[in-house]
């Protein structure tokens, strides 16, 4: 293996993945404002980029600006509570999160349990009393 030094076109692949994993946690709106932000810029100056470099360009401005983008965001998230305490903010956004969550997992273990008393032999009434299904005994002691 030689230490030849990297052509153009890979370190321009290894800026983009950078710079991408940097911006990954920027909300896209916030990238898409960005990026039409880049070519008026270019075009009052007489320049032109390709779209794919004009990306880039402006997520590397969002990665530069993220710890400011970060605050206004958590800024923001406390209006929308209708707050003035960041924390406040992520206490309640984390209830609201699980609150989702466990009204989802609730609907899941309400559909896995129609669909066993629709297939199992003994929630139907299908079989002999030879027949045990675990399942079934513990519905049996569900509320």
């Amino acid at each position: 293996m030689t230490d030849q030094p990297a052509t153009r076109t890979q370190r321009q692949a290894i800026t983009k993945a950078i710079v991408a994993r940097e911006a990954a946690g920027i909300p896209q709106q916030l990238r898409a404002r960005a990026f039409n932000a880049v070519g008026p810029a270019l075009q009052a100056r007489g320049e032109w980029l390709r779209l794919t470099a004009r990306q880039t360009v402006a997520d590397a401005v969002l990665a530069a600006i993220k710890p400011e983008l970060d605050a206004y965001l958590r800024y923001e998230n406390t209006i929308t509570w209708m707050t003035t305490c960041t924390s406040c903010a992520t206490v309640l956004d984390n209830a609201a999160r699980d609150f989702e969550r466990a009204d989802r997992a609730e609907a899941a273990l309400a559909k896995a349990w129609r669909i066993h008393r629709e297939t199992c032999p003994l929630a139907r009434g299908d079989v002999d009393a030879g027949f045990a299904c675990s399942t079934c005994d513990a519905l049996k002691e569900q509320p």
